[in-house]
């Protein structure tokens, strides 16, 4: 699954990471297919965060992407 999220905080960002921190992390999702939901067993890729904007309430993540993998 491809996770991404653009404009945030560092602060959004660092919450973002540390939720995904672990080895393997529980996620439960929306499966269209199905109509269900599904919590299943991720580990994250590489995470890609760079920092572009400075504005005067602090520096924003122009985008934070990451694809999680089922285990």
């Amino acid at each position: 699954i491809e996770l991404k999220w653009k404009g945030i905080s560092v602060e959004e960002c660092s919450s973002i990471l540390s939720a995904f921190a672990a080895e393997y992390v529980q996620v439960t999702y929306a499966d269209f297919l199905s109509l269900n939901y599904e919590t299943r067993t991720f580990y994250a890729g590489d995470q890609l965060a760079p920092l572009v904007w400075w504005t005067e309430q602090g520096q924003i993540i122009e985008e934070l992407s990451f694809n999680i993998i089922e285990v």
